[in-house]
């Protein structure tokens, strides 16, 4: 404000010219003031209305597919679900298992690094006088230096492990709040038709011929719990001579204990949207007991490592059958 002070004053050869040119800043002035708070209203109105319009938007496409496919909305969600996973997070999943190969297989060379790096900066701290703790702090901050480097190097970095997430979580968010709406078992901004409201009534199947009630048999919240758990357990499926870390023991306990709340809710909502959430999971089970393959591995270019199992089925039912006389002892003993 003071340069413009001093330009007014410079520029000022009349008092016309110095009233209009101060007017003139005075209103430059007022708008530059409120433009941080437009903008924010802005950024912030967009992000309210970002999620809203996209349910908005799932609804359209399922509706369109529902009256230009004519088949019943059970076919519809199967076969939306379908084409969602193999067109966005099957290929995703592809590339997550490409990353982690690489970094399995960047392990040697890594630990390589690491003592080269641990041997270096011992050196020159033992030349410098300083203490253990100051050494030991060297060692683990040029460590995650030289793993990030490496990573980078090779493109590989962790954080692309975190793009399937990062897309799936919200895919899965928005066509479940899209069959909320549709169902009606929820106020919305963008209520269904009638007609698509009364199809949802009419156009189940089998046990659940009425998509906007709660699963009668509960078989698709049973069905969703055993998938997840499933998956939970492939997921955090190690080789027997590697033990897994604390955190990743603690984060399976969690995810174990959230699939059991997410079936209590599952049961008490429409068989529409428990039916969404079923399919995906097994579609996510089946995925994963594919990559668990060396030939599905070798057909998608999933480099080659040392944790394949030759004998996924067998280990997968040995480690499970491990885990369950381990809980039966625990419960025993107590």
């Amino acid at each position: 404000m003071q340069r413009v002070l001093v330009i007014t004053r410079h520029i000022a050869v009349s008092p016309c010219v110095a009233k209009s040119t101060s007017g003139a800043i005075t209103n430059a002035t007022r708008i530059l003031n409120k433009a941080p708070s437009y903008y924010y209203s802005t950024g912030f109105d967009l992000l309210q209305k970002a999620p809203v319009a996209a349910v908005h938007l799932a609804q359209s496409v399922l509706q369109n597919v529902h009256d230009h496919s004519h088949l019943p909305w059970w076919a519809v969600i199967l076969g939306s679900t379908f084409v969602l996973r193999s067109a966005v997070t099957l290929p995703l999943a592809v590339y997550q298992q490409k990353i982690l190969a690489k970094m399995e297989l960047l392990m040697p060379t890594l630990k390589e690094y690491q003592e080269a790096v641990k041997h270096n900066v011992i050196v020159k701290c033992r030349r410098a006088n300083l203490p253990v703790e100051e050494a030991n702090r060297r060692i683990r901050k040029e460590a995650r230096k030289m793993t990030k480097e490496l990573y980078s190097q090779e493109g590989c970095h962790p954080l692309k492990v975190a793009m399937l997430p990062w897309v799936q979580l919200p895919l899965w968010i928005v066509i479940s709040f899209a069959l909320r709406n549709m169902t009606g078992s929820y106020p919305s901004a963008y209520p269904p038709p009638p007609h698509v409201l009364q199809a949802f009534h009419t156009e189940g199947a089998l046990w659940f011929p009425d998509l906007t009630m709660p699963d009668p048999c509960t078989v698709l919240p049973v069905l969703l719990v055993v998938t997840n758990l499933l998956n939970i357990e492939l997921h955090a499926l190690r080789r027997k001579t590697a033990s897994p870390a604390r955190i990743q023991t603690v984060m399976s306990n969690v995810f174990r204990l959230l699939t059991l709340g997410m079936g209590l809710v599952a049961s008490q909502m429409p068989a529409g949207m428990t039916l969404y959430w079923s399919i995906s999971s097994t579609y996510g089970l089946l995925q994963n007991i594919a990559f668990k393959f060396p030939k599905v591995l070798r057909a998608l270019g999933v480099p080659k490592t040392t944790s394949e199992s030759k004998h996924p089925f067998r280990d997968i039912t040995a480690t499970i059958g491990d885990k369950a006389k381990n809980f039966l002892r625990r419960q025993q003993a107590n």
